[in-house]
Order: C-alpha cells, then sequence, then structure tokens
C-alpha cells in the first residue's frame, strides 16, 4: 500500500483497513494519520478485549454450579488451576517447595500458591522460585485473575429515596381576587399545615 498518496483517512475508512493496511499507514510519518491509525488500533483493542470477556463470561456460565455466581464460579477454577499447579510442582520437584524458614514455621506448601506473591517469595525454596521462572509461572492473585476474565466490577446504581410526595393545594377562587387578604392567609396556613404532615 503506498501511503505517499493518500489523505487523511476518515474514521469509517480506517475501520475497513486490515491490520496490515493500518500498519503501512503508520510507516507513513504523518502525525494525523499515525493519531488516526492508534485510536482505530485503541477501538479495535477494547472491541476485541470485550468480545473476549464475553466469550469467557458465556465460557463461565456453562460450568456455574446451581446458585453459583460468575465470580464464585470463577473462584472454584481459579481454586482448582492452583491444586493443579501445586501438584505439579510438587512432582517435579519432589515435594521441595519450602525454604528451611518455611519448614520451621509449618508452612502449608499449597498456601504458596493461593496466597500474596510476597508470602509465596519469602516461604518458597530456590528450586520452586526457579520452576516458578523456568517452566511454569505462578498464577496471577485471584483479583487480577478476576478483572482479566470478568473486567471491572459494574457500578451497581445507589438507591436514591423517593422524593417526598408533593401535595398540590389550589388557591381558591375567592382568595385568588386581590382584595381577599384573610382568604390568601388561610389557603397559605393550609399549605403549610400540608408541607409540615
Amino acid at each position: 500500500m503506498n501511503t505517499d498518496t493518500l489523505p487523511a483517512p476518515a474514521p469509517e475508512t480506517l475501520q475497513q483497513l486490515t491490520d496490515a493496511d493500518l500498519a503501512a499507514l503508520l510507516g507513513g510519518g504523518d502525525d494525523l494519520v499515525i493519531e488516526l491509525v492508534l485510536a482505530e488500533l485503541g477501538r479495535r483493542d477494547a472491541a476485541d478485549e470485550l468480545c473476549d470477556r464475553q466469550r469467557a463470561a458465556d465460557l463461565l456460565d456453562l460450568d456455574r454450579r446451581r446458585g453459583e455466581s460468575r465470580v464464585q464460579a470463577l473462584r472454584r477454577q481459579w481454586n482448582e488451576m492452583a491444586d493443579s499447579q501445586w501438584r505439579r510442582a510438587e512432582n517435579a520437584l519432589r515435594g521441595h517447595l519450602l525454604n528451611a524458614a518455611g519448614k520451621a514455621a509449618g508452612v502449608d506448601p499449597r498456601s504458596l500458591f493461593v496466597g500474596t506473591a510476597v508470602r509465596a517469595r519469602k516461604w518458597a525454596s530456590g528450586d520452586l522460585l526457579a520452576w516458578w521462572a523456568e517452566v511454569e509461572p505462578r498464577l496471577v492473585p485471584f483479583e487480577e485473575f478476576r478483572l482479566e476474565v470478568l473486567g471491572p466490577p459494574r457500578q451497581r446504581k445507589v438507591a436514591r429515596p423517593a422524593p417526598a410526595p408533593v401535595a398540590v393545594v389550589a388557591v381558591p377562587a375567592a382568595a385568588a381576587s386581590q382584595g381577599n387578604v384573610r382568604g390568601l392567609r388561610a389557603w397559605w396556613n393550609r399549605v403549610k399545615e400540608v408541607w409540615a404532615a
């Protein structure tokens, strides 16, 4: 694709181009075109991420047990993955998962796979740290995993209290005439009574 002869494309035009065409436009050097192409790529990434999250949620729904929320199902799956990783590490390292301080402190080796990364580094043996670095990375913490799969939690709308009912008190015709101050005062006192109730 020759980018030297192209004017700045409209966003609608960019949506129809392939990724390879967009990459060719990035090499053109025109700042406006580069800005438009980067905006289109960002739009595509956001759309892809939304589709990926929706697919993940759909798959998660297929695995949900009766009465289980999506987050509970995801937590269960994450725990299953952590248990599986723990068993693989246990087999690969022949049970040498804790350092001497961890053994002395009575740390449960499984907790290295479900706890914080700081805790894992503190109590893990050198072999386990090397295994995580070279063979199989440690799982991300559950909250980070939940954000990757489901995205940020939806903001719930705060229920606002219903407005107080408004009483409509009509001005009597007699009080509405300009000369009837007493009738207008009586009407006003009635309005205040209704508001106070």
